[in-house]
């Protein structure tokens, strides 16, 4: 269904079945005024997991939320209980000082791959710094990545404005654009997938207006493109993404599809909570004062996402 999706609303980029359901994942961290840390971790299916999950073959056993997480090291309270939606698993802890050794657990992506998240702080004199970074661990198979890749060089190639585009120009440039295409797909901060469901203009006009200023400065001084010249050659590689349908294919969901593997995705919510802020590269809820960061995990596959928060007391 994604893959359908996606080409209809006019983007070829698949990294899973972000549509069929995902399952969501909570992480909170309140850092206290006394030095103390409270690190709250929970994951419940959505409700299009649920829907389908009614159905399934009866002899088949669901997968548990207990199997698709695995808390790392000690002082964990873990914790399952019935929400409005289904059940919730939940695990906490506390720790007694603000760069205490942080917090570590993973995610099942499938039997070969998950999901690595790890958070804490570290600092002195009053000043600290909070990282939680995750990142993709396992048998990754970059095969369709690797399509991908050679089909956005061959496009940059065919359609480049200035000159002839290297081999090494355009393979470079195809790996930028394959990152930022997933970026505004899939996160941090302000993900466009799930418009898809409700208008596909509406989600293909959104990715073209920020694939337009996300793109432009990178080909900027390529065989000494101007600015000018920069923008034209990213208002006709959207022409091409509209005419085609295609900015290439992932690689993580596509093959698990087609081999009949269990594979899950996961909708990614961070928050931080805490004294004085000093810098964040989330977004700031302006009712709370948390910052937060919301993505999929299927943007790992172009790299780590590291929420960050620099603060003092």
């Amino acid at each position: 269904m994604t893959k359908r999706l996606m080409r209809l609303a006019g983007l070829g980029v698949v990294f899973g079945m972000v549509l069929s359901g995902c399952t969501q994942h909570v992480s909170s961290s309140d850092y206290g005024a006394d030095g103390s840390v409270v690190k709250v971790v929970t994951i419940k299916e959505s409700m299009l997991n649920s829907m389908a999950g009614m159905g399934a073959d009866p002899d088949e056993q669901p997968q548990s939320l207990k199997d698709k997480i695995e808390f790392v090291g000690e002082g964990w309270k873990v914790t399952e209980e019935d929400g409005e939606e289904g059940p919730v698993l939940r695990a906490e802890k506390r720790m007694s000082r603000w760069d205490a050794p942080g917090a570590e657990w993973k995610l099942k992506i499938s039997d070969k791959v998950s999901v690595m998240a790890k958070s804490g702080a570290t600092g002195a004199d009053g000043e600290y710094v909070f990282e939680e970074k995750y990142w993709l661990e396992g048998e990754i198979d970059h095969a369709k990545r690797d399509e991908s890749i050679a089909e956005v060089q061959s496009k940059l190639q065919e359609n480049w404005l200035k000159g002839s585009l290297s081999d090494t120009d355009s393979k470079r440039l195809a790996e930028t654009v394959i990152g930022v295409t997933t970026r505004i797909m899939f996160g941090p901060n302000d993900p466009i997938v799930m418009m898809m469901m409700g208008s596909a203009k509406r989600f293909e006009r959104e990715y073209a207006i920020r694939a337009y200023q996300e793109l432009t400065p990178h080909f900027v001084g390529v065989n000494e493109m101007s600015w000018e010249e920069a923008r034209l050659q990213t208002k006709k590689l959207l022409e091409v993404w509209r005419a085609t349908k295609s900015m290439g294919e992932g690689s993580i969901g596509g093959q698990a599809e087609e081999d009949g593997e269990t594979e899950n995705s996961y909708a990614i919510s961070v928050s931080f909570k805490g004294p004085v802020v000093k810098e964040q590269n989330g977004k700031v809820d302006p009712t709370n004062d948390e910052i937060f960061w919301d993505f999929y995990s299927q943007t790992l596959e172009s790299g780590p996402v590291t929420c960050m928060v620099r603060f003092r007391k």
